[in-house]
């Protein structure tokens, strides 16, 4: 025999006892009157089924369709339950956390026993995590008991409140003495199919008195199936109970040749894949079902329905009782008499199974202890077991809670059954689902009714197609496949029951229904029944289609507004559901928006009215769809897709009817719009709800009409001279800039002509070259004068290009072509811009005034005048200003001269990066010679550069346009300073020492000479008892350096700190010196200064930052300072370090004091003792060569810092910071 063993989740068990009479009593009630869904009296036969069945033990179990089907059936067991051995300790009963214990994970606990030391509450845990199976409370020097299910853990609120815990599991239970078999209870296969599968099952029934299976069925159903259902109803049939045999045999038809094709797919030990398994069920004729409809959708014997058969089986024995007993998932047993104890019987479920069972291989990992190992392996082994469940002496348990809260809402609508017959809606019912909790009531299912008037409803329900009896609606929560997104119609936590086929008021009010619905557990026995009212209005009118729009206009008299509008449209009506009976059309004409190249916005939602809608007309229609007379200048007419007529001949196909109105006539006033945007709306009138009318329909673009009127021309402007063509470039090239302001029009064309072919087109000679261009203008002027010319002048043009043009619009609004003008051409060119519409209608030609001006644009190729290139000579004035004389040559007089000046050669290698500094008028007598001072001329050791450019005028008579002369050679000229350079002398500055002094002098004189020579220094130093030291040396040859520090200890009698000249000068420490300095500049102009130099310097005043920063228990300190360097020992400098906690409760304070040149030196932070090696609660170091002092302190928590840097005249500065 195999060996019993069960794992959580596996085969599940519950009993409890059922006492009809009282069940009866509880639903005998009485309902609110104003409720449709009345509570009737139950009738006799109900009455009599009560009476003949005493109160039993009903039986329900469930095993783990993964599992597949076992081999064999299930066999029943009871011991009375005051023969279960004494619990025992648990086996590795350890803590699992804060408030929770544990054992092992897998072997379930059916009963526990808890001795208190204190008030306890205890809470058995099932396999869902931690939620509660049982909750039980106790004090101290109590026992309590755990016994309403399989537990996996305990709760306890008081840690240490308890001295002992014992259990008896599963399967020490089913281990122990005094089990009795009662019956064996299977699937109702008949010997041939069951000859086809694995399956050991056929004699079933009381053990001792075996029966067939499908007697033994039968048997299950007449003994224990539910002789009382649902409260009764008034206005609809009552409950009934299936009938045992036919329903057996609807099982056998229906269920077990499916199940026992996924056995034979899969048998033992491949039993896993039963689950999966899928058979397809070929259909006569796929149909389409809306409410109580049926539609055939193809004529092909194609369409198939695929089902899960264990699947299916699982949701069957879990939502109805009936199912349960006649699959062998259920049973029953008479009470216990009195010669067992008062607990009554405990009871046991076990069977047989074979199948394969996956467990994990650890792989070789040479470091366990470590993560990132390689992932389980996993091997399958063939497993032979006995499965067990366990229901500890049954009790009487009260039916589910009437589902509340109840929410009927209209979920989709199903359409109507005939035309003009009512809509259909389905319904979705809600309630919320409540959280099952062992041993208490658990709705399994639902009873749903609805009522469309008092006492007149019906069951929302399938009935048993042979066994008759209905099928109660099942509440098993759908599990959503991982790739699948999640449905929100399934709301969590909440039952969804569905009622097809609900009728919605034609029109009018809108229509009322009740809806009343009860629950039942997995042991048949019913709730009350709950209420909830449903109002559903009548549906909105059926809307039309606007299919497609197109509109064309034709222009006014004389090309003006109005013009006509010709629309025509598609509309299209569904008559599957619904007869039209009239049309209203309305046609707005409007200018689009946005403008190009945006797309244009969709017609609004209805007409506009107004002035914008320009139709609105009603149509009329048969009952069978056929149009009526249209108004005058409408035309109606029915076609079919493919927009030929429909006949009698030719009738309408399916159940759209299309529609082609044509509307003629419409005005559109179109202005300086290039398009009009034209919308169609209609609404429709259904034949079944006279005087009510839809919502408006309208494509999603409005149709686009482009204007059929010709555009305004572009005015040319009245000349006097022709405007200039571009200067010939290289190749000789020149191009007329033809330019005009856009009127709006889609495109431009461009048209050009010579004045030698307009003269010729009226018979006049060719031009006289030599004429100013004022006359030769007046003579073409003059030809349009004559109105009899315009036809001739108007065919000399020729057209530019083969396509119109939009040239992009320039910055002052204009649009401009370049045409490109013979080589050489001396000709006047006359051109005539016409705009284009989307209609490719050209414009009118513009229209000459009376002075035969404005008819054309004039351009001609200009020559260039060019002064010759300029040559300058300067010098300084008497009041040392820059004095600048111009000479000009050639035969282009000059007008004006533009000055140039640059402070460097560089600069002024181009006019372009000099300066403008005047812009000189010349005489027009002396233009040849022009002279200039330059007062704003900077001073400076750099010589200025001077350019020249000559500037002319235009000569329109004669095409000439102005042309900058070349650029004169550059001319420089030195503008030095009025005075010899400046002289400042600052004796003992930083850097200096009692045996060196260090003098700053400031000065103007430049270090790195000028254009005509350097700047030079000379100085004397005397001393008492001293012989004078002499120093000279040019500026240019004065060295560098970084810092005075670094001056004064390089030997260097002179040099530059950041660009500043200091002087160093040897002294007896304590010795008072004289100090004499002359600079001279390269014209030999020289400064002398004297100056004393005394023997003491005092130290500077100090200066001290402190950022603080703590990290790892170690307070980092970074001190800046200005103490002198290198540090003096007779000029010593003293810095104070006060430390103390910052956070509460606050230290004292610790001092520490060290003078400056005592601070050892390091050279660089990198340098400083590493705290985590060295053991000293601090170290201070300063960086060689710098001020910067680094100190490190041991702070286990915030410090706050203060510091004082004293010099050795005693004078102090502070710093303070708290570290985080």
């Amino acid at each position: 025999m195999a060996p019993r063993a069960s794992l959580p989740g596996e085969l599940f068990l519950d009993a409890i006892v059922i006492d009809p009479g009282r069940e009866l009593k509880l639903l005998e009630q009485s309902g609110n009157p104003q409720d449709w869904a009345t509570v009737a009296p139950f009738d006799e036969a109900t009455l009599q089924r009560v009476q003949q069945r005493a109160p039993y033990v009903a039986l329900r179990w469930a095993l783990n369709p993964a599992l597949g089907v076992p081999p064999e059936p299930f066999t029943v067991w009871r011991r009375p339950a005051g023969q279960r051995g004494p619990a025992q300790p648990i086996p590795g009963w350890h803590r699992t956390g804060s408030d929770t214990w544990g054992w092992d994970g897998v072997t379930e606990m059916q009963r526990i026993e808890i001795d208190l030391t204190g008030p306890v509450v205890a809470q058995g845990l099932g396999r869902a995590e931690l939620d509660p199976v049982q909750t039980v409370s106790g004090n101290a020097g109590e026992t309590v008991v755990l016994d309403a299910g399989p537990m996996l853990g305990v709760r306890l609120d008081q840690a240490g409140s308890f001295s002992g815990v014992r259990g008896q599991s599963t399967l020490s239970l089913a281990d122990g003495p005094g089990w009795q078999p009662l019956e064996t209870v299977g699937l109702p296969f008949d010997p041939g199919l069951a000859a086809t599968t694995y399956y050991q099952g056929t004699q079933q029934g009381p053990v001792g008195a075996p029966i067939s299976a499908f007697d033994a069925a039968v048997r299950r159903l007449k003994s224990w199936g539910p002789v009382l259902g649902w409260a009764p109803l008034t206005g609809i049939p009552p409950w009934r109970p299936p009938d045992p045999e036919l329903l057996v045999k609807e099982m056998q038809e229906y269920v077990l040749p499916d199940l026992a094709e996924a056995m034979a797919a899969y048998p033992p030990p491949l039993v896993a894949g039963q689950i999966t398994h899928e058979v397809a069920h070929k259909l006569d004729e796929l149909r389409q079902v809306v409410g109580t409809r049926s539609q055939p959708l193809s004529g092909q014997n194609i369409s198939h329905v695929t089902v899960r058969p264990l699947q299916s089986l699982s949701a069957a024995v879990a939502c109805d009782i009936w199912a349960g007993l006649a699959l062998g998932f259920g049973t029953g047993d008479t009470l216990p008499d009195r010669n067992v104890a008062h607990d009554g019987y405990d009871y046991m479920v076990t069977v047989p199974w074979h199948g394969q069972i996956r467990f994990p291989v650890p792989s070789p990992w040479p470091w366990p202890w470590l993560a990132g190992g390689p992932p389980l392996q996993y091997d399958t082994a063939d497993v032979e077991r006995e499965l067990v469940a366990i229901a500890l002496a049954p009790r009487l348990r009260a039916a589910p809670s009437p589902p509340t809260p109840l929410t009927p809402r209209t979920s989709f609508e199903e359409g109507t059954d005939a035309v003009d017959a009512p809509y259909r809606a389905n319904v979705v019912i809600r309630t919320t689902r409540p959280t099952p909790v062992p041993g208490q009531p658990r709705p399994s299912a639902y009873g749903l009714a609805r009522f469309d008037g008092p006492g007149t409803g019906h069951y929302a329900l399938r009935e048993h197609p042979q066994a008759e009896g209905w099928i109660p609606i099942g509440s098993a929560e759908p599990v959503r496949r991982p790739q699948d997104p999640p449905d929100p119609e399934l709301l969590p936590g909440t039952v969804m029951l569905r009622d097809s086929g609900v009728d919605r008021p034609i029109s009018g009010s809108p229509g009322a229904f009740q809806y009343a619905a009860a629950a039942t557990d997995l042991f048949g026995q019913w709730s009350a029944w709950s209420t909830a009212w449903l109002s559903l209005a009548a549906p909105d009118v059926q809307t039309p289609a606007v299919a497609t729009v197109r509109a064309r206009a034709t222009a006014g008299p004389g090309d003006t507004d109005p013009c006509d509008m010709a629309v025509t449209t598609e509309v299209v009506w569904n008559r599957r559901e619904r007869s039209l009976a009239r049309l209203r059309l309305a046609v707005d004409i409007y200018p689009p928006t946005p403008g190009p190249p945006a797309p244009y916005d969709a017609p609004l939602p209805a007409p506009q009215g107004g002035t914008a809608t320009v139709a609105d007309v009603f149509l009329s229609f048969a009952a069978d769809g056929t149009p009526a007379a249209p108004p005058a200048g409408i035309t109606v007419t029915a076609v079919h897709d493919d927009d030929t007529p429909v006949t009698p001949l030719d009738p309408a196909q399916g159940d759209d009817r299309r529609y082609r109105i044509e509307l003629s006539g419409l005005p559109a006033t179109y202005g300086s719009n290039p398009e009009l945007a034209v919308a169609v709306y209609a609404q429709a009138e259904e034949t079944v709800r006279p005087g009510e009318w839809s919502a408006w329909s309208h494509p999603r673009e409005a149709a686009i009409a482009a204007s059929p009127l010709p555009p305004p021309v572009p005015a040319p402007l009245p000349l006097v001279y022709p405007e200039r063509a571009s200067l010939p470039d290289a190749a000789g090239l020149s191009y007329a800039p033809v330019s005009w302001t856009p009127t709006g029009a889609w495109r431009y064309r461009v048209y050009e002509a010579t004045e030698a072919a307009l003269l010729a087109a009226c018979g006049k000679p060719g031009p006289v070259l030599t004429e100013q261009l004022s006359t030769r203008m007046q003579a073409l002027f003059d030809l349009y004068k004559d109105p009899n010319n315009l036809p001739g002048l108007k065919a000399a043009f020729r057209k530019l290009g083969t396509d119109p043009v939009l040239p992009v619009p320039q910055t002052d609004g204009t649009m401009r072509c370049e045409s490109l003008l013979p080589r050489g051409s001396s000709l006047i060119h006359c051109y005539v811009v016409a705009g284009v519409s989307e209609a490719n209608l050209v414009s009118a030609w513009p229209e000459p005034d009376a002075d035969g001006r404005k008819a054309f644009f004039a351009y001609a190729i200009p020559r260039p005048l060019q002064p010759a290139q300029p040559e300058i000579t300067a010098s300084l004035d008497d009041q040392g200003h820059p004095r600048l004389t111009v000479n000009v040559g050639g035969a282009v007089p000059v007008s004006t001269l533009r000055i140039h000046r640059a402070t460097n050669a560089v600069l002024a290698r181009h006019t372009g990066t000099m300066e403008v500094v005047a812009t000189v008028p010349t005489a027009p007598a002396s233009w040849r010679t022009t002279t200039f001072t330059d007062t704003t001329a900077p001073v400076g050791w750099t010589r200025l550069q001077y350019r020249v450019v000559a500037l002319t005028t235009d000569d329109p008579e004669h095409a000439g346009m102005a042309v900058p002369s070349t650029a004169s050679r550059s001319y420089a000229l030195l503008n030095p300073p009025p005075a010899a350079p400046a002289l400042t002398l600052t004796p003992n500055v930083p850097g200096s020492t009692g045996t060196t002094a260090v003098v700053r002098v400031d000065t103007d004189a430049l270090r790195r000479g000028s254009d005509i020579g350097d700047f030079s220094l000379a100085f004397s130093v005397t001393a008492a008892r001293t012989a004078p030291v002499r120093f000279r040396s040019s500026l240019s040859a004065v060295p560098g350096f970084s810092s005075a520090s670094v001056f004064a200890g390089s030997g260097e009698p002179a040099g530059y700190v950041e660009d500043v000249l200091h002087l160093r000068l040897d002294r007896l420490d304590g010795q008072a010196l004289g100090l004499a300095v002359d600079l001279t500049d390269p014209l030999d102009r020289a400064t002398h200064a004297v100056i004393d130099v005394p023997a003491h310097v005092p130290d500077p005043h100090p200066v001290v930052h402190l950022v603080a920063v703590r990290n790892g228990g170690i307070a980092h300190l970074r001190i800046d300072t200005n103490i002198p360097l290198p540090p003096d020992p007779a000029h010593d400098w003293v810095l104070k370090v006060r430390i103390r906690r910052a956070s509460f409760p606050v230290g004292p304070a610790t001092m520490l004091t060290f003078a400056v040149t005592g601070i050892p030196t390091v050279p660089t932070a990198a340098g400083m003792p590493d705290p985590l090696l060295d053991p000293a609660d601090f170290a201070i170091g300063r960086i060689d060569g710098t001020a910067r002092i680094l100190m490190w302190l041991r702070a286990e928590s915030a410090l706050d810092v203060a510091l004082q840097l004293t010099n050795s005249d005693g004078s102090s500065a502070t710093a303070h910071q708290v570290t985080t």
